[in-house]
């Protein structure tokens, strides 16, 4: 065995900004869902935080570094819907960054998230303040975003295990192994 496959070359993929910004919305949000309807005031907090987060990684999105740059890791329903059939039959391609379903989460969290706390908030404000369909739809949405939640998750996971990387330490490390050269 070579040293290089002792120990392979890492990549410095998520910069320090994006995995703060990832892990402060997984804290946020899960706060926010497990103290809704018993500490109101540990739960809206809890949302104004999943709010700015919202906009800040929106805005290093857009300015950020490389693997940041939704601009970088933006693809068709085509290329999403191909990718999730390989992950199926148990092929991926590896990808420095987010892989098209990885992508397709991160556009579904950002915009879902970001919807659910402006309806929170509104429902804070004179105007909308027990607003029936705010007050409807607010937990039908953070139970759907759980739901997602859990399913990105999932997709970590079973992404982790067919690209051999491990994608949760790399959010926590900001570091991904090159992929080999065949």
């Amino acid at each position: 065995m070579t040293h290089k496959e002792k120990h392979p070359q890492k990549l410095k993929i998520w910069d320090p900004i994006v995995r703060i910004l990832h892990w402060t919305l997984v804290i946020a949000f899960m706060t926010a869902w497990l103290s809704s309807g018993q500490w109101q005031t540990l739960h809206e907090w809890a949302g104004y935080t999943v709010g700015v987060v919202v906009v800040l990684r929106i805005i290093w999105g857009i300015i950020g570094t490389r693997h940041a740059r939704f601009i970088n890791f933006t693809y068709s329903p085509k290329e999403i819907l191909q990718h999730l059939r390989n992950m199926r039959h148990g092929h991926e391609r590896h990808y420095d960054g987010h892989n098209p379903a990885g992508s397709a989460m991160v556009f579904l969290l950002l915009g879902g998230l970001g919807l659910q706390a402006i309806l929170g908030w509104l429902l804070t404000t004179h105007t909308f303040h027990e607003n029936a369909l705010i007050e409807t739809v607010h937990p039908i949405l953070g139970n759907a975003l759980l739901i997602a939640a859990i399913l990105h998750v999932i997709g970590v996971i079973i992404s982790s295990k067919l690209t051999k990387q491990n994608i949760a330490k790399a959010m926590i490390t900001g570091k991904k192994t090159k992929k080999r050269q065949e």
